[in-house]
């Protein structure tokens, strides 16, 4: 980052993860070029230092308009889902992989200038997660959803280099945490759906046995990680990161901790419900055997740039309902 002048342009702004990064950069910036495909809705209120520009970074005079923006900063935050990216193959190309290459080249020809280049990439790039977890080990994606972050994470690589992009990807295992907006979709991710869940619902239901296991990093973690690669020389940059929590959990193991931050906060002992429709007891978990971890995340390369992921499970829940409480009041 090359002081609060630099021109900052963050790419996916109305989303989930944009959403927060732009909050996290405009404490050290003072000016930041969101670009998302819709206008922001009339009470989800932006500070008056975020830019906004709306379209569709598919289209080419959207791209344009990025490059003549001359930019310092950029971090990329647009992808389909995960089940979007299945069903509509070309689709996911178009929006995974097309929609960056046609940026990454355009400012190659166009800017004259270094450019750090932040792409928020996914650990499905890796495809089945089995010991630990390096960035060097051999990534084997298995859906279309790794395979077109990994391709797009191959591209930036063409690119650096070449003294323009500095590119650095960040594969990301499961985020979770509040929103910056009331209409952000995030409700799907597995801890923001258990809290939700206790809420209206008032249980956690599983969609599995609850042995399946994943690493969840608070939101603003991730944002205030992506920030300080800004800041990082480009001597010292590694082309890919992991960033994860390092703690693997499964998804019962996570269940019964929400269950457990909420129990204090209200006294209310909510079930947790597994996909056959039984019911797990407190006692039932704690008699259970310590769990092999089938994966964790070897997170030191980034630790090694003086990153941590701060908030632990139980505070990150917690914030959860304070959003969810303060959004239904």
């Amino acid at each position: 980052m090359t002081g609060r002048s630099a021109t900052s342009v963050v790419v996916g702004a109305t989303g989930y993860l944009g959403g927060c990064i732009c909050q996290k950069l405009l404490e050290e910036l003072k000016t930041v070029h969101a670009f998302g495909r819709r206008e922001p809705k009339a009470e989800d209120r932006t500070p008056p230092n975020q830019i906004n520009h709306i379209g569709d970074v598919c289209d080419v005079k959207t791209i344009e308009k990025i490059v003549n923006l001359n930019p310092d900063i950029i971090v990329y935050c647009v992808s389909l889902d995960q089940h979007e990216s299945e069903i509509d193959i070309r689709r996911a190309l178009e929006v995974n992989v097309n929609a960056l290459w046609t940026l990454a080249h355009r400012l190659d020809q166009e800017i004259k200038k270094p450019i750090r280049f932040v792409y928020l990439s996914t650990a499905h790039v890796y495809g089945i997660l089995s010991g630990e977890i390096t960035e060097v080990l051999m990534p084997r994606p298995r859906t279309a959803y790794g395979l077109t972050h990994l391709m797009c994470e191959q591209i930036l690589s063409r690119y650096a280099g070449r003294g323009v992009l500095e590119p650095v990807s960040v594969r990301l295992s499961n985020g979770y945490g509040p929103p910056t907006t009331k209409n952000t979709a995030c409700w799907k991710l597995v801890m923001n759906d258990f809290c939700r869940s206790i809420l209206e619902e008032k249980r956690i239901k599983l969609r599995s046995d609850g042995t399946p296991q994943r690493d969840f990093v608070y939101v603003e973690d991730v944002a205030k990680a992506v920030t300080e690669l800004l800041t990082v020389p480009a001597a010292m940059l590694m082309p890919v990161y992991n960033l994860a929590s390092g703690n693997t959990k499964t998804m019962l193991e996570l269940a019964m901790e929400v269950k457990n931050v909420f129990f204090e906060r209200s006294g209310y002992d909510c079930p947790v419900v597994l996909a056959d429709g039984s019911t797990v007891s407190e006692e039932r978990e704690l008699a259970k055997p310590k769990v092999e971890r089938q994966f964790v995340f070897d997170v030191s390369s980034i630790r090694n740039l003086g990153l941590s992921m701060e908030v632990s499970l139980p505070n990150g829940a917690s914030k959860l309902f304070d959003f969810l409480e303060g959004r239904n009041q």
